[in-house]
């Protein structure tokens, strides 16, 4: 609830800022005008809840979404800022209208390779909670949001574009070159680099250290995490994503 931000909250938000307290209070600041209308928007939300999803637009949030990351692009030091927060297919619509010149990149993997991270991931950090879910909800959470990428993508197709996780991996300086055309950004072969996890100070799980390593075509054997069986459940499941996205079966 923005109405409700102070100077140490939420701790994940100014940390996103990289703890700049000048780019955190101005921030702050920006929202002092409206704190009562988002005070109101949020009580409204509240009792509308999903009935009535166009009561969003009707509030302030939109204010708030281009305030903070524009000051957190100023915290962060950079020209343009990139946010990889999964849920964010949930939102589509809301963030091109915030942003209309937002460019969208939504990475799809074979769900038996996506519901094995979800079992490590809920395995190792005592955190994760989201990825302690039952297989049948995995894999309905995994066709809401294909169809929403896909849809997304027929809609926008010069704003959202779909990107094979295998394709990358198997050739990421073509894939990058692609994705870096797409978003009107110069291709650097620098990109594909190696970073220090300390230096890029945004690591909060060891096992997310694989995002700052060289790219390889695989991470961990499925097998390792889950049962033949209950890959057999999620490709039974999943079939039409399976088709549409191309994928053979993981277990045949």
């Amino acid at each position: 609830m923005a109405y409700q931000f102070t100077a140490d909250h939420p701790s994940n938000m100014r940390r996103y800022m990289l703890e700049d307290d000048h780019a955190w209070r101005a921030f702050l600041d920006s929202l002092k005008p409206i704190r009562p209308l988002l005070a109101t928007a949020a009580l409204t939300q509240r009792l509308l809840g999903e009935r009535v999803p166009w009561a969003w637009y009707l509030a302030p949030s939109q204010l708030v979404a281009r305030s903070y990351l524009h000051h957190a692009q100023q915290g962060r030091g950079c020209r343009r800022i990139l946010e990889t927060t999964p849920r964010h297919v949930e939102h589509i619509a809301k963030l091109l209208r915030c942003f209309p010149r937002a460019r969208l990149l939504y990475i799809h993997r074979h769900p038996v390779d996506v519901y094995s991270s979800y079992v490590r991931r809920g395995q190792t950090d005592p955190k994760a909670a989201w990825a302690r879910i039952p297989l049948e909800e995995f894999c309905a959470l995994y066709r809401r949001n294909a169809a929403r990428a896909t849809k997304a993508a027929a809609e926008h197709p010069d704003a959202v574009r779909l990107l094979s996780y295998d394709a990358f991996t198997a050739d990421p300086q073509w894939e990058l070159r692609a994705i870096c055309e797409f978003v009107d950004e110069p291709y650097q072969r620098s990109l594909l680099q190696s970073f220090d996890v300390e230096e890029a100070r945004v690591a909060h799980w060891e096992g997310s250290s694989l995002l700052y390593t060289q790219v390889t075509t695989t991470t961990k054997n499925w097998r390792d995490y889950i049962s033949e069986r209950d890959a057999n459940r999620v490709e039974e499941l999943l079939d039409p994503e399976l088709a549409q996205f191309g994928y053979q079966s993981a277990v045949r």
